[in-house]
């Protein structure tokens, strides 16, 4: 494993324990705001998200996000 991706792997693993750290300690309806926001930024991001990634992945992603 590179470097690269031993950072990448990191910072996933890290970016995850801050989500699981959001889902603990904020309530139901400051989780929905969460939410709601994450979605809001996805949507503004799919043309991005579009680039970054080969079209099934990015229509994988989206389908999971926006349903």
């Amino acid at each position: 494993m590179s470097e690269l991706e031993k950072q990448v792997n990191f910072n996933l693993l890290m970016i995850g324990v801050k989500l699981n750290a959001f889902k603990e300690v904020l309530s139901d309806n400051q989780l929905e705001v969460y939410n709601n926001y994450v979605l809001d930024k996805v949507k503004i991001l799919e043309p991005d998200i579009r680039l970054l990634l080969s079209p099934e992945q990015a229509d994988e992603v989206l389908r999971g996000f926006l349903g």
